[in-house]
């Protein structure tokens, strides 16, 4: 229903038509109003149509019913005729609206028995749905339990992850010191045999410098060998403690190296506390993940049953 067609509105475009030399109809008098719906307007117009009947019989005054008789009882012939054409024309509508009326009513009827006999099943959805919320709630609270037991285990591998990085780091240091250590003790005992040879060599020239000078001064070439087998033993010495030096240095070495052995092995065995842990977190997220699929599996499940249940009973309804 168009909302603001008031009798007014009706009577002026009633009168319009009128005076225009042209028959009041429904659709006329809407066209002319350009608004109002035939349900709306029908009863006015007929409302005026009675008005007019009256002032053509001598009833109510109007300035513009004053029209000569013959006219007059023209019009009351013609409105009387377009009364007749527009009850018919309504008739169809009423018709149709009063079978929609108990079309209607038949249906209410057969819904609240469709209602009355679904309500055992209703009741049953009901329990079958407090029985998922349950358990939704205790897979919920489970899953809580795992997310903090997750939780506490990640900060454990956490803190197994930075102290193997520690460890990580002293092993690269002690690596790099015993790497450093190594390569000045070889450029030392290298240098040192240079060192030595140089040495040996010159003793053994000046040696023989001396061998030539035999001939002429046996004594003094006596003492000059005493004097250079003196500096032989003493360079032999020189070089069995440097020997001696080289040896405890790689011995200190072959200690470091035995240090390092033992971070490399303290290392392995972070890294496979850590795989341990980290096989355990994953354990618990495919647990989590396995719990969360069930619980939204279940949760489809109950929900298009409804759906499916609630589309049958309607469509039992309609039929």
């Amino acid at each position: 229903m168009a909302a603001g067609v008031q009798q007014e509105d009706v009577n002026g475009a009633a009168e319009e038509l009128l005076q225009a030399g042209d028959r009041p109809t429904v659709e006329k008098i809407r066209q002319r109003l350009g608004r109002g719906s035939p349900n709306t307007v029908a009863p006015l117009l007929n409302k005026w149509f009675e008005t007019l009947h009256r002032r053509l019989n001598g009833g109510v005054a109007d300035e513009r019913a004053e029209v000569p008789l013959p006219l007059a009882k023209a019009l009351l012939a013609v409105i009387k005729a377009a009364q007749r054409t527009e009850a018919e024309k309504l008739e169809p509508e009423r018709r149709r609206l009063a079978e929609a009326e108990r079309v209607a009513l038949v249906r209410k009827v057969e819904l609240e028995t469709a209602k009355t006999a679904l309500a055992p099943q209703l009741e049953q959805l009901r329990a079958e749905l407090e029985g998922v919320r349950q358990e939704r709630d205790a897979l919920r609270t489970a899953l809580e339990a795992k997310n903090r037991e997750l939780v506490t285990s990640r900060s454990s591998l956490e803190a197994e992850v930075e102290r193997a990085q520690h460890l990580n780091a002293q092993l690269e240091r002690a690596n790099q010191a015993a790497v450093d250590e190594r390569r000045r003790l070889q450029e030392q005992h290298a240098a040192t045999e240079r060192r030595l040879l140089l040495q040996v060599e010159e003793a053994r020239t000046e040696a023989k410098a001396l061998s030539v000078r035999l001939d002429g001064a046996a004594q003094e070439t006596q003492r000059a060998v005493e004097a250079q087998t003196e500096v032989l033993a003493r360079l032999t010495q020189d070089l069995l403690a440097a020997e001696a030096r080289n040896q405890e240095g790689m011995v200190q070495a072959r200690e470091r190296e035995l240090r390092l052995q033992e971070l490399q092995r303290t290392n392995e065995g972070a890294t496979k506390r850590m795989q341990e842990q980290a096989a355990v977190v994953a354990d618990l997220l495919a647990q989590l993940k396995a719990k969360d699929q069930t619980l939204r599996w279940m949760l489809t499940r109950t929900q298009p049953a409804k759906v499916r249940k609630t589309r049958n009973i309607r469509a039992s309804a309609v039929r």
